[in-house]
């Protein structure tokens, strides 16, 4: 796969440094996380400030081709609206947990917020992944890990919001109830809709980040 990137300051590299599961059948989410007294992976305060770092930074440009073969640029999905992107790791629970809540949000905000899945896993288990899920917007695979690498992005789950002006809304280094909420409120502004309140059933109360992607593959 061919991927064309712009120029990009190393200060945005930076600042936004620091921080799905494949399964047979489509499965519901489970409530685990309504018993479990601490996230799998707790979001630190390093996390939390690196991605704050990259507000208002311009979003670095990309080029790529997704699971259905149709091309993917920031420029393009910017174009007439914000886009939300968002992480997912081969074999991670957090990510099958998380994937509902994004879906719920498309649905809300669908033709008026851009939204892509960056996977690290390889073409044919994005594809598949998708077609499991019924994931309703372009899924991306980058097993080299590429695009992570671009966005400072070191787990699943995390994601940020983009304005129609390229430049960073948030970033954030995980979800949970609050920032899912937060979320909501963020693509209404940037689509300059009232916030209609979303409740974020299931989803946990303490802000949880997702497994590790690991170092960039080589070769």
């Amino acid at each position: 796969m061919r991927i064309a990137y712009v120029t990009v300051p190393l200060s945005l590299l930076l600042a936004a440094a620091g921080g799905a599961l494949m399964i047979a059948s489509r499965k519901p989410v489970s409530n685990e996380w309504n018993v479990l007294a601490q996230p799998r992976h707790p979001v630190t305060p390093l996390m939390w400030k690196s991605a704050d770092a990259a507000l208002g930074f311009e979003a670095p440009g990309f080029q790529v081709v997704d699971t259905e073969g149709h091309r993917q640029s920031l420029a393009d999905l910017t174009k007439n609206g914000p886009v939300f992107i968002y992480f997912v790791l081969q074999g991670c629970p957090c990510s099958i947990e998380a994937e509902p809540h994004f879906e719920r949000l498309e649905q809300r905000f669908h033709g008026k917020v851009n939204f892509l899945a960056v996977t690290n896993a390889n073409a044919d288990d994005s594809k598949a992944w998708k077609s499991q899920f019924a994931v309703p917007y372009p899924v991306v695979s980058q097993p080299k890990l590429d695009l992570m690498h671009l966005y400072g992005v070191t787990r699943s789950v995390y994601s940020l919001l983009v304005g129609q002006d390229g430049k960073i809304i948030r970033m954030w280094p995980g979800y949970g109830a609050s920032m899912l909420q937060e979320l909501n409120k963020e693509m209404a502004a940037a689509t300059h809709q009232s916030a209609i309140k979303f409740d974020p059933k299931m989803a946990p109360e303490i802000m949880t980040s997702g497994c590790e992607f690991g170092p960039k593959p080589v070769g």
